[in-house]
């Protein structure tokens, strides 16, 4: 389905998307409602997010978009960084809360963090209706937890606005299975996420804006022993299950 989030790329971010890599961009410019992103580490995806966030942010007006982690003070940790600094170095305008973990744009849209960890909280997104929502450490959920929480909380506030869901994350290391393996392998596992989501990868290599990490990878690859089937290096530096 094609969302009405990016309807209008708004100037403001342009700067900010213009340092996207390809593989970066074309999840971000992915219309599709459901988006799943697997990746390695300290490969650009909390930074591909941000710039989707502000998208959308600066794309609608009085919209709602919904950044989750395991706990709230995770999604803080994660993102809360990286808007303050895109905000000062560009002057976008944004308006933090602190107490209330939430960001304001311009035109009166709104982020807000939640932890995915206390049902209470994630209750409290029922009955809304969503720009975009963003699950991030897809890998990190219980399975039936993730899939209440896609099925019977996200997806129905989809709708109005025709906004989108990105599940994102790293490998996970020993369980496979779930609507996040799902969602980055198109293995049915019996959750009925195998078909639902548009998938984007890549690996710390593509991440061409810090090189260097590519240059310490390989560099701790010879050091360890690892080789091309080390489930170490697999999992953490190509970002593959």
């Amino acid at each position: 389905m094609l969302s009405d989030a990016l309807s209008a790329p708004s100037p403001a971010v342009a700067p900010i998307r213009a340092m996207l890599t390809p593989q970066q961009e074309k999840a971000v410019s992915d219309p599709a409602e459901f988006v799943s992103m697997l990746v390695a580490r300290r490969s650009g995806k909390t930074f591909t997010c941000v710039v989707k966030c502000l998208e959308v942010g600066f794309s609608t007006e009085y919209g709602d978009i919904i950044y989750v982690a395991l706990t709230k003070k995770q999604a803080k940790d994660i993102v809360w960084p990286t808007f303050k600094k895109f905000n000062d170095q560009h002057d976008l305008g944004l308006k933090f809360n602190e107490t209330l973990s939430e960001i304001t744009f311009p035109g009166q849209t709104k982020l807000r963090l939640f932890g995915g960890d206390r049902p209470a909280e994630i209750d409290r997104l029922r009955g809304q209706s969503f720009n975009l929502v963003v699950i991030d450490e897809g890998k990190s959920y219980k399975p039936w937890t993730l899939k209440e929480l896609i099925d019977d909380v996200i997806d129905p506030g989809l709708g109005d606005h025709m906004g989108q869901l990105f599940l994102i994350g790293t490998p996970g290391w020993i369980f496979t299975g779930g609507p996040f393996y799902e969602a980055t392998t198109g293995e049915d596992k019996g959750f009925g996420f195998h078909e639902q989501f548009s998938f984007h990868t890549w690996t710390l290599e593509d991440n061409t804006a810090m090189p260097h990490l590519w240059e310490r990878a390989l560099r701790k690859k010879v050091q360890k022993g690892w080789d091309d089937d080390s489930a170490t290096w697999i999992r953490e530096y190509l970002g593959r299950w």
